[in-house]
């Protein structure tokens, strides 16, 4: 059986109000059904010690530690952080009463292997960056990132003591357990003798892409046959372009573009957040401008080192999206440069984007990145709705005399 040494432990554990947490855990994806007995002969098959069981939206999702990684009874920092939170696609780093981070991920209400980590600045905010580029590249949605103010990026920073108050330490949601504390060593060891290859097959795929591949438990412990199904359409978690811009334009109008004689320079939207960038530009000084900013928005600006400029995360709750049938290629490509023709405009590029690997059946869709940047009111641009056609950002530039903005998009064909 596995067994790390205390220095080892001491590294993926931290203390809050005194108790400990544990991170490092080897996350399963989740499943149907599963009974204490299954739950220990995969632990002890893949030679853990611990193990540490939550239930999510659809189904029971399991995290095995090896021996000495923490006490019985000690909690699991992933599971309290995803209990609190309670969003389904969520991420954040979270800075620690020593020099130390912790990230923890959860897509789709499950708690993503290889993000349950407690580890050095660098280490974790690289691991933050590259995750949070990963889903935006897969066309997916963020409902919530966070980030120390340290990592200087647009995102809000929470505090652990925020959302784990003493209370959150006595529930008895996210206990490690012992995988032998009821077992004879008879059972032990034909446990230990089926042999660790089976439980872990699979876990590099569903780390990201495979969250919802759902297998009977009785496959879990044998070679697992291949199910065909082709990956979820992105899209469909997506709002259309009339909707998120409905609801970018309804956010602007509740940002003020001077405050305190700072001059708004840009606004950048995504579908979770807007950011806001202020210029000093011969305005009051520093101190009363983020007196003000906490005034209209709550929190205080992240201020470059010059002091001249600030900026401002706000949330924003986007609409759902549909999963609308697709157009071919061609028809989609030939509809999509007729309207910006019609317009006068050169249409955007479509750029080909890279299909991610997954397990599952080939996707029967492609996505196309574009590009627009127009002195044009987008929602002059999008009055027309086209099937798999969405908005991922949009940036809106202040000038003397009118709005510049810049979009950023995906566009969907059938193959």
């Amino acid at each position: 059986m596995a067994r790390i040494n205390q220095e080892a432990a001491q590294a993926i554990q931290t203390q809050h109000y005194g108790k400990p947490l544990v991170a490092g855990l080897t996350w399963q994806p989740p499943v149907a059904k599963l009974s204490r007995a299954a739950m220990q002969r995969q632990g002890l098959q893949g030679g853990f010690g611990v193990t540490v069981r939550r239930a999510t939206g659809t189904g029971i999702q399991v995290g095995y530690g090896p021996k000495g990684i923490g006490d019985p009874g000690a909690h699991s920092l992933a599971v309290l952080l995803a209990e609190a939170v309670r969003k389904q696609d969520w991420i954040g780093a979270f800075r620690l009463s020593d020099t130390r981070y912790a990230l923890v991920g959860v897509r789709q209400g499950a708690i993503m292997a290889g993000r349950d980590v407690i580890g050095a600045r660098g280490e974790v905010e690289a691991l933050l960056r590259e995750t949070v580029q990963l889903g935006e590249e897969a066309g997916e949605r963020w409902e919530a990132i966070y980030a120390p103010k340290e990592f200087e990026t647009a995102w809000p920073e929470v505090h652990l003591v925020q959302l784990l108050p003493k209370s959150a330490l006595r529930s008895s949601a996210g206990r490690l357990e012992s995988l032998t504390s009821d077992l004879t060593q008879q059972q032990k060891k034909l446990l230990l003798g089926v042999g660790a290859a089976v439980l872990l097959l699979g876990i590099g795929g569903w780390a990201w892409h495979d969250l919802r591949a759902h297998h009977r438990q009785e496959e879990l412990l044998r070679p697992p046959q291949t199910i065909e199904a082709p990956p979820p359409h992105p899209w469909k978690s997506q709002a259309r372009p009339a909707a998120q811009l409905a609801v970018w334009k309804h956010a602007m109008a509740k940002i003020p573009l001077s405050l305190a004689g700072w001059r708004a320079e840009w606004i950048r939207f995504d579908a979770g957040s807007a950011t806001v960038s202020y210029r000093r530009d011969g305005g009051m000084s520093v101190d009363v401008f983020q007196s003000t900013v906490a005034a209209v928005f709550g929190d205080g600006a992240h201020l470059s080192q010059s002091g001249e400029r600030g900026e401002v995360a706000i949330g924003v709750v986007s609409p759902a999206g549909e999963d609308e049938p697709l157009h071919s290629a061609n028809a989609a490509n030939v509809e999509f440069a007729s309207h910006f023709q019609s317009l006068g405009l050169a249409p955007p590029k479509l750029a080909k984007r890279a299909v991610a690997q997954r397990l599952g059946g080939a996707a029967d869709w492609t996505g196309y990145n574009w590009t627009l940047a127009t002195d044009v009111p987008p929602e002059t641009l999008f009055g027309e709705e086209f099937p798999g056609l969405r908005l991922t950002t949009m940036q809106v530039l202040f000038s003397e005399s009118t709005p510049h903005w810049v979009l950023n998009g995906i566009f969907y064909a059938k193959n």
